[in-house]
């Protein structure tokens, strides 16, 4: 009888753990970026600039939010060569972004798919990065715009419901 007093308010303090690490999901919207999603937080936003083709400069905005282990991240960029591309070219593209961030992070690629937002292509990927967990990526290709949608965390965090629900929450704004 005592053990299963005890193993009920274990399992009770462990879900009351769970449910405390799950943080709650606010809306974030980006007017200038022309997209909404759920993020566990207010996002730091960062801007950079790197040259273009036809010498115009590309801006990267890049909006991230630190959570415990986890690192939220949704980015765009904007090149007008972008709007210019064929199906092929928006699909080289897509692929090089799961290969820079494989590069550039060290990362051995797990899986990638082609993918769609309205009737826009993606790419869905994810790295094992050492160190650091599970890097899971949609990026899409929207007119000029370049868009990406990253949970970094452990694999049970990145691969689990949360993640499917903020990369899921993307949207464009209409």
């Amino acid at each position: 009888m005592q053990a299963r007093l005890l193993l009920g308010l274990t399992l009770s303090a462990l879900l009351a753990v769970q449910e405390k690490a799950a943080p709650e999901l606010k809306e974030f919207s980006s007017k200038e970026g022309g997209f909404t999603v759920l993020l566990p937080g207010t996002p730091q936003e960062h801007i950079s600039k790197t040259g273009g083709a036809e010498g115009k400069d590309i801006v990267n905005h890049v909006f991230t939010v630190k959570h415990g282990s986890a690192t939220y991240t949704v980015a765009y960029l904007i090149d007008p060569i972008l709007a210019k591309g064929k199906p092929e070219d928006s699909k080289k593209w897509l692929e090089s972004a799961s290969k820079a961030a494989e590069a550039t992070l060290k990362g051995k690629l797990l899986s990638e798919k082609p993918i769609t937002l309205e009737t826009h292509p993606g790419v869905e990927f994810q790295l094992e990065i050492p160190g650091s967990g599970i890097y899971r990526s949609r990026a899409y290709i929207v007119n000029d715009r370049l868009y990406q949608v990253t949970v970094l965390g452990p694999k049970e965090l990145a691969q689990g419901k949360e993640a499917d629900r903020i990369l899921d929450s993307f949207k464009l704004m209409k």
